[in-house]
């Protein structure tokens, strides 16, 4: 009983990482479109617009890059947080199946055996 509750606890925890793995990826997509509007007007508008921040002047175009830079972050995070899995198959001598195992890297277990 025990056993059922701990595989359910980590088929849980599996797909929520998976589930957090996937919103940093797209996190990462649309932070990279966001970025490539932003340095495609800078460098097409009429006007040259300049954010001035104390002694710390930002076209446009260098906000773009700055914002499309952002995304090697998210993806950096999405690929940090995806769920590992390892599965590990008991067999007896004839080659019947006795047991399989799955665990995670990723979470507090350790794995099998």
């Amino acid at each position: 009983m025990a056993s059922e509750s701990g595989d359910r606890n980590l088929e849980f925890a599996l797909k929520y990482k998976r589930d957090i793995s996937a919103l940093l990826a797209f996190g990462g997509m649309l932070s990279l479109v966001i970025g490539l509007v932003v340095l495609f007007h800078g460098t097409t508008g009429n006007d040259e617009s300049i954010i001035k921040i104390n002694q710390f002047e930002v076209t446009l175009k260098g906000l773009g890059a700055v914002i499309m830079a952002t995304s090697l972050i998210w993806a950096f995070l999405s690929y940090k947080s995806r769920p590992n899995i390892i599965t590990s198959i008991t067999t007896e001598p004839d080659g019947n199946k006795i047991k399989e195992t799955v665990a995670s890297t990723t979470l507090s277990q350790s794995p099998p055996k």
